[in-house]
């Protein structure tokens, strides 16, 4: 039987192989969590240890419609977007619910400013009950 991830890594423009994805999905392996990963490229090049689930670098149109589909797919209870075209999505995907389970969706972002990323720290950090 397959566990339920605990945290699911949704990009729609980083490829798995991309050594910020792997740094973020290894401090959540060795805290103990289950990780799934959502991303472009070849799934074996996937952070080891994760349920890595890939598609093929394509255009634009079909990364939109990725953007908006894939947080929907994510079966983690935490939901950690990586590009800001995912957050409208993710956001729709993860709102409060009457299930009154909680639920938190992190979006970290990063840019030639500011290599390290930011994010989950206060000001960019969204939660929601589920």
């Amino acid at each position: 039987m397959t566990l339920r991830p605990d945290v699911s890594i949704v990009t729609t423009g980083h490829d798995v192989a991309d050594a910020r994805l792997h740094r973020e999905a290894a401090a959540l392996l060795r805290a103990g969590l289950v990780v799934e990963v959502l991303g472009l490229g070849d799934p074996s090049a996937g952070p080891k240890g994760a349920s890595v689930r890939a598609a093929p670098r394509t255009g634009m149109l079909r990364r939109t419609a990725r953007a908006l589909v894939w947080p929907w797919r994510a079966s983690g209870r935490v939901l950690l977007t990586i590009d800001p075209e995912t957050v409208p999505s993710a956001l729709l995907a993860t709102p409060g619910s009457s299930s009154g389970a909680s639920s938190r969706m992190c979006m970290r972002t990063t840019s030639s400013s500011s290599p390290t990323g930011r994010g989950c720290d206060g000001r960019w950090d969204l939660s929601y009950e589920r």
